[in-house]
């Protein structure tokens, strides 16, 4: 299976001619002069404003106050402006 992070090399590599891939992933290989197309799935399958975004501290890890550190970071208005940025949906926890 090709994972959507390696459709761009591929396609650059000649090994594949198309595949599923985010929109920032096809920002990034046109930064790279990757000449791609990109087709819109439509209105009734753009997903754009939906999120779910996973982030938790593992139970039992070796760097405890790391992944608290990490939390605070991730609701903070500057990483959520690096969402953003990358043209993810920005999201501040609840929880």
């Amino acid at each position: 299976m090709v994972h959507h992070r390696e459709t761009p090399l591929r396609i650059k590599k000649g090994t594949v001619d198309v595949g599923p891939v985010w929109a920032t992933e096809i920002q990034h290989a046109r930064q790279t002069k990757l000449a791609v197309d990109m087709v819109d799935p439509g209105e009734g399958l753009d997903q754009r404003e939906e999120i779910n975004y996973y982030i938790c501290k593992l139970k039992g890890s070796g760097n405890p106050e790391n992944g608290a550190k990490f939390l605070e970071f991730i609701r903070s208005p500057v990483a959520q402006g690096i969402y953003e940025r990358y043209g993810f949906v920005p999201h501040f926890a609840t929880s």
